[in-house]
């Protein structure tokens, strides 16, 4: 479960810390079991707070909560990120297959010689030319656009430094909870238009 630090501050200054940990471990039992039990004392034990203190605590926390005590934020997130895992399972269980339409046309002499013009490093070019595509199938100066011969199925060029990946993901306006996956994509030389599409916000 991602954390976003501004919006948890924000709701931690109206808590106090017993009262924020204990909306914090149901949102991660929640997160976890997918739904959290309406009985008060299991509620009490999950949060970690005392059988006494529980009326008091669920009082201030309860306004945070659904019916049956579900957290719709936490609930979004979640569905978000389980669509990701089974994309990113189901582009996995695609692997390096082509789709039929790419020509072995480029030879690793040519891809090399026209990295330059291209602006793709040599591992860039060796990587092009050992899947058989031109260099000029990759986008430009970094762009996304592609041609229509190379379809969602050509993987960005890899950024091997993290901070420039992470940069270059949120301005693709990447939902936080995704980030980590792909950057590791990303700076694999795997990630896809076809994967990164449907998770841009």
């Amino acid at each position: 479960m991602s954390i976003s630090a501004p919006e948890e501050l924000a709701a931690a200054t109206a808590l106090t810390a017993e009262e924020y940990g204990a909306c914090i471990l149901l949102r991660l039992y929640q997160w976890e079991y997918g739904a959290l039990p309406t009985d008060e004392d299991r509620l009490a034990r999950i949060a970690h707070v005392a059988t006494d203190r529980w009326p008091a605590v669920s009082a201030e926390i309860r306004s945070r909560f659904g019916p049956n005590w579900l957290h719709e934020v936490t609930q979004q997130a979640h569905e978000k990120a389980s669509a990701t895992r089974a994309l990113l399972s189901k582009a996995g269980r695609k692997g390096g297959r082509t789709q039929g339409k790419a020509k072995p046309n480029a030879s690793l002499a040519s891809a090399l010689a026209t990295r330059q013009a291209v602006g793709l490093d040599t591992s860039q070019a060796v990587s092009l030319a050992s899947a058989g595509l031109k260099p000029d199938a990759l986008p430009r100066d970094g762009e996304a656009s592609r041609s229509a011969q190379a379809g969602d199925q050509i993987p960005y060029p890899a950024i091997s430094d993290p901070d420039a990946a992470r940069v270059w993901l949120l301005e693709r306006s990447v939902f936080p909870g995704d980030l980590d996956e792909l950057q590791c994509l990303l700076m694999a030389g795997k990630l896809t238009p076809a994967i990164l599409e449907p998770l841009a916000r």
